[in-house]
């Protein structure tokens, strides 16, 4: 961001970790994200790699192919590869930046039919590896679905698509009937939505006397809500542009990112509203129990 790029990377930087955590990777290794439709990868030497939905890693001999199939729910899977994907480094990442169109295989493009991904050297030897927990190739070819991924009102967890948000002074842009109405309305996620921000469509949100959403541009990073003079929110994402010129009432709180990264066009959310103190406790929680997983 100090560079006056968007972070980029993994929308889901939790899962791809863990993923790499399971290969004794650096839990940063590069690694591929997939939307919607995984990739047909045919594998050139024996590999051990790791997939979202798996629950070990999986190792490929030479020859085998890996049978591309389109997600049944969530948006996006993930592999990572024992040693880990050797694309360019730029600024310190390894990430492909498609929107600024820098980084990775391909200087910033998608992956295309017929690209070879190098990897970099295990971390493990020989003989560790083979001591490694493995899935059946065969059995993992029949996934057919991505994984689960992972407001004034309580703060407690509940299940479906519910996100947590902390607020910030920029609050004071809405009405309190508008913050209200934020966090007791159900939003659906735009088809005008991507890398770089998700869009919701839902009941407006009301300016305080003598705004109206429009700010002198400032800092912006992924997670903040922007809301818009149509009185619309924005959740900013990886790809998110580093300023803006739009009030941001809320913020994202951490833990709620990996849900965030597998939301469809159409998908129904509602924000819960939680102090700082208890998304940060939240996030490292959710943290240590990856980590301890890994």
């Amino acid at each position: 961001m100090d560079k006056g790029l968007s972070p980029s990377g993994a929308m889901d930087a939790l899962e791809l970790s863990r993923l790499n955590l399971m290969l004794g990777n650096d839990p940063n290794s590069a690694g591929l994200e997939a939307t919607l439709m995984t990739p047909k990868i045919q594998f050139l030497k024996d590999t051990l790699f790791a997939m979202s939905g798996a629950s070990s890693p999986i190792l490929a001999k030479a020859g085998d192919i890996l049978e591309s199939f389109t997600m049944a729910s969530g948006v996006r899977t993930y592999f990572a590869f024992s040693g880990g994907i050797d694309s360019e480094v730029v600024l310190g990442s390894r990430a492909t930046d498609i929107r600024n169109g820098i980084g990775g295989l391909n200087r910033g493009k998608k992956l295309a039919a017929g690209d070879e991904i190098a990897l970099l050297p295990a971390p493990h030897t020989e003989a560790n590896t083979s001591s490694i927990e493995t899935s059946s190739f065969s059995a993992i070819n029949r996934i057919h679905s991505a994984p689960d991924s992972n407001a004034c009102n309580s703060g407690a967890l509940h299940s479906g698509s519910t996100l947590y948000v902390t607020s910030v002074p920029q609050y004071r842009d809405l009405t309190d009937e508008a913050c209200a109405t934020f966090v007791n309305s159900e939003y659906t996620v735009s088809t005008a939505s991507d890398r770089m921000g998700i869009r919701f469509d839902g009941p407006t949100l009301a300016f305080a006397d003598g705004k109206d959403g429009n700010i002198i541009t400032d800092g912006l990073a992924p997670g903040a809500i922007q809301v818009t003079p149509s009185g619309q929110p924005i959740l900013m994402n990886v790809d998110a542009q580093t300023t803006g010129g739009y009030a941001k009432p809320f913020w994202l709180a951490s833990v709620s990112k990996r849900k965030v990264a597998q939301l469809r066009p159409g998908d129904k959310v509602r924000f819960v509203l939680i102090k700082t103190a208890d998304a940060v406790s939240l996030f490292r929680e959710e943290v240590s129990s990856i980590l301890s997983k890994g």
